[in-house]
């Protein structure tokens, strides 16, 4: 799939200044958990109950990079505290047409399922996740680690906590997983960046 639409997603990713190599190999492994059927439910579940009750009542990940809810609120409460971030991307703190509450969280959930706005949330994750645990001078392969950790537990998280969720083998199906064998989300990101760059 990433190389399906990896010129479209280039595009968006360059004009917001992301390298887009490195954005990739974090969602690479989302790419791989994505099920179509339980990714219809889960959509249903958010129409249903996100839309019209609040955050409270679902937080399914639904979309082509599997994003919940929460994570695009705490992504734009992030970029609201961060007014010199591109204009791209604080168009995503931007609901002209929302009235109330509920008319924003069902844009939320509109753009949840739109790929490129799936794209902008993760621009401006990458923008801030690189800003706020002060990446820019790792290389890329240590980068690639810790925003992949980040984008799979959660950016807005204490640095040590993230840290952890590095190395930690729960991936696909985290603490619950019944006998099946557990990978860490950031060693997937990392050996696709790795593999990616040596073609």
């Amino acid at each position: 799939m990433v190389n399906n639409h990896q010129r479209h997603w280039a595009a968006i990713f360059q004009e917001l200044d992301v390298e887009p190599t490195e954005v990739e190999a974090v969602i690479f492994p989302e790419l791989l958990r994505q099920e179509i059927v339980r990714d219809s439910f889960e959509q249903l579940g958010l129409w249903m109950l996100y839309v019209n009750v609040g955050k409270g009542a679902v937080d399914f990940s639904v979309g082509v990079f599997l994003r919940r809810s929460s994570f695009v609120e705490q992504l734009e409460t992030a970029v609201a505290n961060q007014p010199d971030l591109p204009s791209d991307c604080l168009k995503i703190i931007e609901f002209p047409a929302a009235k109330n509450e509920r008319d924003k969280r069902l844009t939320r959930y509109k753009r949840l399922l739109d790929q490129d706005w799936q794209i902008h949330y993760l621009s401006c994750f990458w923008l801030i996740t690189t800003r706020r645990l002060g990446l820019d001078s790792l290389e890329p392969g240590a980068r690639v680690s810790w925003l992949a950790a980040s984008y799979n537990r959660g950016f807005w998280l204490p640095k040590d906590e993230i840290e952890k969720y590095r190395t930690a083998c729960l991936f696909p199906d985290g603490k619950l997983a019944l006998g099946r064998r557990q990978y860490s989300y950031a060693d997937i990101a990392v050996a696709f960046y790795v593999a990616k760059n040596a073609l």
